[in-house]
């Protein structure tokens, strides 16, 4: 019997890669077993980074032997605790005769000296091992290849939770004031400052409002950083999830995304799904798959005048936000619903099992 031994952060805790994993658990057809990671997304010092290291591999050795899973199935970002906490598994997982499917999540660029000597060498003996791995980027892939990586890969994708567009139905109602929405982690990196700069550039001249959804740690100074002639138009939700999520969506005409760095943005996708444009940075994933001026507009990172002239545009032309719209949701509802994207990894899985990749 095919058992999967799927190694995540706490369930509970919010972020890209556990709505990943809590979704291929959902609709995985298979028996997946998850693990849950002591310590995974939260703050530690060095000290309680080594101790829950020592724990964790400890606890995974022990359910590696006594789960009986076929598959152990990782989920790296490229960051030295996650490649050396997942490099050390894949290595225990091999020496117990186990599979490993390895799913890469985040991709900061400027970690990419993790794959240069010496630091390399560690990659090389542990995670080059897997059996197999799916990236989010054809570049994230070919990058590995080229560093010697030999094993199977492929290109995959984050994917959107069918259950968020059960009631969903794409409309084009006309509205006096467009909404424009940024629904992330509240982080330097997510892109926040330039997507209030903008706003705020646009907002005189313009009947918008800007909804912004998601917590972290620029939360509350960029509360304090909204001028207060602006306040009325600037609206928190907080981290938003289910049916608060699916009304932030609902209520908004444009979805602004202009982080620094990414892997495959779940929100992104989420955002085509619901019909709206997007306006994004062009990191990460985003490129292998998004046509410009077909799905919104994509820019480089920290080009705050492309963004404007981008959402100004969208402003003022509601038959370009209507018809980007309808083409975001076919497209994002034919690729990336969760049901069709898992039953994907799940034939990944079995290929894995039968012929090792």
């Amino acid at each position: 019997m095919l058992k999967i031994l799927l190694i995540t952060p706490n369930l509970n805790i919010p972020g890209g890669v556990t709505e990943f994993n809590k979704m291929l658990l959902h609709y995985s057809s298979l028996k997946i077993i998850s693990f849950n990671l002591w310590g995974a997304g939260k703050k530690q010092n060095k000290v309680t980074k080594f101790f829950a290291l020592i724990l964790n591999i400890f606890r995974f050795t022990a359910i590696v032997i006594v789960s009986k899973a076929n598959i152990v199935h990782l989920g790296p970002s490229l960051g030295s605790n996650s490649i050396k906490r997942d490099g050390i598994m894949c290595v225990i997982a091999k020496f117990f005769n186990k599979k490993v499917y390895l799913h890469w999540h985040g991709w900061n660029p400027d970690n990419e000296f993790l794959l240069e000597p010496p630091k390399l060498r560690f990659i090389q003996k542990t995670i080059f091992r897997a059996n197999h791995i799916t990236f989010l980027s054809s570049h994230f892939q070919s990058l590995f290849i080229s560093k010697g990586y030999k094993n199977s890969s492929n290109v995959g994708n984050t994917f959107v939770d069918d259950n968020l567009l059960k009631d969903f139905k794409l409309s084009s109602n006309s509205k006096s004031t467009v909404n424009i929405l940024f629904l992330s982690t509240i982080s330097k990196n997510k892109g926040i400052y330039l997507a209030l700069d903008v706003f705020s550039s646009l907002a005189d001249d313009h009947n918008i409002t800007f909804t912004i959804a998601g917590s972290g740690p620029e939360l509350e100074n960029i509360k304090m950083q909204v001028p207060k002639n602006l306040q009325n138009k600037i609206f928190f939700l907080g981290h938003v999830s289910g049916a608060k999520k699916v009304e932030a969506f609902n209520e908004a005409d444009i979805y602004i995304f202009p982080s620094y760095y990414e892997g495959m943005p779940t929100s992104v996708l989420e955002a085509m799904a619901f019909g709206l444009p997007v306006v994004c940075s062009k990191v990460g994933a985003i490129p292998d798959f998004f046509e410009n001026s077909k799905m919104g507009f994509i820019h480089d990172k920290n080009d705050i005048e492309a963004f404007k002239n981008s959402i100004k545009k969208l402003i003022n032309d509601e038959a370009l936000r209507n018809s980007i719209g309808r083409f975001n949701h076919k497209f994002a509802t034919e690729y990336f619903l969760a049901s069709k994207a898992v039953a994907r990894i799940d034939a990944d899985y079995k290929q894995l099992l039968i012929h090792g990749c």
